[in-house]
């Protein structure tokens, strides 16, 4: 019997290239998680040009691991833990106002 190798633990545990994509009410914007130097942040592009996406958050210290529209598609809704005491706070960004 052939031994395989393990897989390496950064393939598991390492932050994806991107996830949880959503599409704005009006169907304009598209919105997803993806690493902003090193830490999951807000990303946001038209629906049609997604290789011109942007984060709209730049968060440096814990990850961003939600993030929705709010209904009328004026801002998106994100859940962070900003001093790693598990205690999660709700923010809103406007997706239309880029971060330097």
């Amino acid at each position: 019997m052939s031994v395989r190798p393990l897989i390496p633990r950064r393939k598991l545990f390492d932050n994806p290239t991107f996830f949880g994509a959503k599409l704005s009410p009006d169907g304009q914007l598209l919105s997803w998680l993806a690493p902003a130097d090193g830490v999951l942040n807000v990303w946001v592009s038209p629906a049609d040009r997604i290789p011109a996406g942007q984060p709209v958050t730049r968060t440096k210290g814990r990850p961003i691991n939600w993030q929705d529209w709010t209904p009328d598609g004026r801002y998106i809704m994100f859940l962070n833990d900003e001093n790693g005491d598990e205690n999660l706070h709700l923010f809103v960004v406007d997706p239309r106002i880029r971060t330097p």
